[in-house]
């Protein structure tokens, strides 16, 4: 099951049926929505895969490495912040409000709550361009969560909460329908 591109694509469904016009583009202001699933129904491999033919894979390729070091950034801030928490403040993910990282770029502000057996991300996207980074902002969020919550044996779920200040789409070139 593809979960990335099932969200994908209903969020870009009523993004179209409730965007307006600003500054020569489309855009959707305030957007909040959920994605949850087992851990082990993730699959990175198929999930990428489908996200690489939904875009297109010169499109993809050519925005990953744009924004490679962005998603490395903020997955290896994430580990980061976990092995502080433990280390300074001898707290464990289960205990604690403080695994929380932030950006200046799209990608503004993440924080990693463990409740139980689930993981919950809270994640808040200053930006995203639903043509051109959208997917690949949802897949790699995705990917890097699951990692982390592979480090975790008693996590067997994860639910990710999004808000998107400015979910837009450029009129002109190739995105304009």
């Amino acid at each position: 099951m593809n979960y990335v591109i099932g969200k994908y694509e209903l969020l870009k469904k009523e993004f179209e049926a409730q965007a307006q016009h600003h500054n020569g583009m489309l855009e959707a202001l305030n957007v909040n929505f959920s994605m949850f699933y087992p851990k082990r129904d993730f699959n990175i491999t198929e999930e990428e895969s489908a996200i690489i033919n939904l875009v297109g894979p010169a499109k993809y390729w050519e925005k990953f490495g744009i924004e490679k070091h962005h998603y490395a950034m903020l997955y290896h801030s994430l580990c980061h912040k976990l092995i502080e928490i433990e280390y300074y403040f001898q707290e464990k993910l289960n205990t604690t409000r403080k695994c929380v990282v932030f950006s200046n770029d799209c990608i503004s502000m993440i924080q990693l709550l463990q409740r139980d057996n689930k993981l919950f991300g809270v994640v808040h996207l200053r930006s995203s361009d639903v043509v051109n980074l959208l997917p690949l902002d949802l897949l790699h969020i995705n990917i890097f969560l699951n990692k982390i919550a592979e480090s975790y044996e008693e996590i067997n779920s994860l639910e990710i909460k999004f808000s998107i200040g400015s979910l837009h789409r450029y009129l002109g070139e190739n995105n304009e329908t």
